[in-house]
C-alpha cells in the first residue's frame, strides 16, 4: 500500500499541489484522471523520488520513502518524456536498469520483457535512432523489469498502435495481481476498462477519489443518454411539455440527454398510449468521461 499525506509542491510561486493526500491499494491499478497541468507528473515525479515536496510524507508499507531512498530504486517509472538516455544501446539501457533494481538473474528478466514487448531485433541500437513507438515500448519494458511493488506510469500508451495498446493492457490487467499500480493516461474509454481505483486532479488538489464501481454508480443508475428514432411529430411537442431535454434531427431522431427513469418511462407510456411505432431505441450509460467531465465543472463553479 501507498499512503500519500498531504503532498504540497510550488514552482516559482505557483502551486503545482496543494496537499495531496490520497492511498493506493495493492493489486490494483489506479487511475490518475486530470486536465493538463493538474500536478499529474509531478505528483508521479515526487513519488519516484526524482522531485522533493516542499511538505507532506508519503508512506510504502508504513516505511517513509523520504527517508529510506533504497525504496526508489526499486520502483518502476515511465515518464510522459520517457528520460531515456539516447546514447545508450537498448540492451545496456536495460542492464542498467536492471542493476538499478538488483534484479537476481538480470539477463532472464530482460529477455522475458524484451519478449512480452516484441523489441528483440533493436538491443543492439542505441536508443536515439529508435522510431517513438519503439522508444514507448523500450521504456515500459525498463519499468517492468524486475519484481517491483510500485509503478508508475505517465502516459504510457504514447505512441503505441491500437494492437500494441491491446497487449499492453493485457501485461497490467495480469501484473496488477503483483504490484501496485498508478497509472496516468487521456485514454478514458479504454481504461474504463481495466482501471480500479480512481484519482481525479484538478488545480493541484484531490477532487475525487473512489473505487470505479463507486465513483461512477452513481451517475450511472439516475441518468442516461436515449436515442430515440420515432415517426411522429407530436412527440417533440411532449417533450417540450413535460420540459425533457433533447435535440432532434430530421424530425425522427430524438438525443435525449440527462434522462431519468421517470422520464423514460413518461416517454415510453407516451408512446403506447397514442400507438406511435418506435423504429428503434438505444441507450448509453455515462461513463469516465461523463464523470470527469461533471466534477471538474462543479468544482471550478465553487
Amino acid at each position: 500500500m501507498l499512503k500519500i499525506e498531504k503532498i504540497s509542491k510550488s514552482y516559482e510561486g505557483l502551486q503545482a499541489l496543494n496537499e495531496i493526500s490520497c492511498t493506493l491499494n495493492p493489486n490494483s491499478i489506479t487511475v490518475l484522471l486530470g486536465p493538463n497541468g493538474a500536478g499529474k507528473s509531478t505528483l508521479m515525479r515526487i513519488i519516484a523520488g526524482l522531485m522533493r515536496p516542499d511538505s507532506g510524507r508519503i508512506y510504502s508499507s508504513e516505511v517513509d520513502m523520504g527517508q529510506n531512498q533504497k525504496i526508489h530504486t526499486s520502483i518502476g517509472f515511465i515518464a510522459d518524456n520517457q528520460m531515456l538516455e539516447p546514447s545508450l544501446r537498448v540492451e545496456s539501457l536495460l542492464l542498467l536498469i536492471a542493476r538499478l533494481k538488483q534484479v537476481a538473474n538480470p539477463m532472464e528478466e530482460i529477455l522475458r520483457w524484451v519478449d512480452e514487448f516484441q523489441i528483440a531485433h533493436v538491443l543492439n541500437k542505441p536508443v536515439e535512432a529508435l522510431s517513438s513507438g519503439y522508444k514507448q515500448r523500450v521504456a515500459l519494458a525498463q519499468a517492468f523489469l524486475g519484481n517491483s511493488k510500485l509503478l508508475l506510469l505517465d502516459e504510457p500508451g504514447l505512441s503505441l498502435d491500437p494492437g500494441q495498446y491491446q497487449q499492453f493492457e493485457k501485461i497490467l490487467v495480469r501484473e496488477k495481481k503483483n504490484r501496485c499500480i498508478l497509472l496516468s493516461t487521456h485514454r478514458l474509454k479504454d481504461i474504463e476498462r481495466i482501471g480500479d481505483q480512481l484519482i481525479l486532479l484538478n488545480h493541484g488538489k484531490v477532487i475525487g477519489e473512489g473505487s470505479k464501481n463507486d465513483l461512477l454508480n452513481p451517475i450511472q443508475k439516475s441518468r442516461q443518454k436515449l436515442e430515440l428514432k420515432i415517426s411522429s411529430p407530436s412527440l417533440s411537442k411532449f417533450l417540450v411539455q413535460s420540459s425533457i431535454k433533447h435535440t432532434t434531427s430530421d424530425h425522427r431522431v430524438f438525443l435525449l440527454e440527462d434522462l431519468t427513469e421517470c422520464s423514460q418511462a413518461l416517454i415510453l407510456g407516451f408512446a403506447a398510449e397514442n400507438k406511435i411505432f418506435i423504429d428503434s431505441l438505444s441507450s448509453a450509460q455515462k461513463g469516465l468521461e461523463d464523470l470527469f467531465f461533471n466534477m471538474l465543472n462543479v468544482k471550478d463553479t465553487n
